[in-house]
């Protein structure tokens, strides 16, 4: 089962994202705050349309989730803004901090009181390199199991990278796996581990 959750803004609050540069920084949680639990006023001209009776009436909109994935969870970024002043099209540089482990979904359930839990861990990582969204290269970053290491991915070169470096990319998709029981991952010290052993 893969899902993905799409339209998770890059931006402080208010629901609505806000031009920034590369020297902002925001956290997921802030994201998927903003996106998934803020509440949006309905009214003067942005009256909502009453599927039954058809008048614009004021309402408040709300997002949720209905369901989470059982594997594999994929946050899409967006990135993309347009400038309202000359409706230009234009990327969202800011740098989002996110885990790599332990990502807790469960409260942005519509029922967030079940009793199954929702955390997973980091296991790919795509950027987006370039000022425009229209243009540019991608890079990705996977998590090796077997290996309990990360892995760079640049056309064809790959090379063992640290944690540290995956958690500084400027992400434009995350994909993270459901964790099903306790599982002590190496994460930073699988890398740091391969790391010295390919140097030796």
């Amino acid at each position: 089962t893969m899902v993905t959750v799409a339209g998770v803004s890059v931006s402080s609050g208010g629901g609505r994202p806000r031009r920034a540069s590369s020297s902002k920084t925001y956290s997921l949680k802030n994201c998927l705050d903003v996106t998934l639990t803020s509440e949006t006023q309905l009214n003067g001209d942005n009256r909502y349309q009453c599927e039954s009776c058809r008048k614009k009436v004021e309402a408040v909109k709300r997002s949720h989730l209905n369901a989470l994935p059982s594997q594999c969870l994929i946050i899409h970024l967006v990135r993309g803004e347009i400038n309202p002043k000359n409706f230009e099209f234009f990327k969202n540089q800011a740098f989002v901090n996110f885990p790599l482990e332990g990502l807790d979904m469960r409260p942005y359930l519509h029922d967030p009181s079940a009793d199954e839990e929702f955390v997973y861990d980091l296991v790919g990582v795509v950027n987006h390199h370039g000022k425009g969204l229209d243009q540019g290269h991608f890079t990705a970053y996977g998590f090796n199991e077997s290996h309990q290491a990360w892995f760079h991915f640049n056309d064809r070169k790959v090379k063992v990278v640290s944690a540290e470096q995956v958690a500084a990319s400027q992400a434009y998709l995350l994909v993270y796996e459901r964790r099903w029981k306790e599982i002590k991952r190496l994460g930073a010290r699988g890398s740091k581990k391969l790391l010295k052993d390919l140097d030796a």
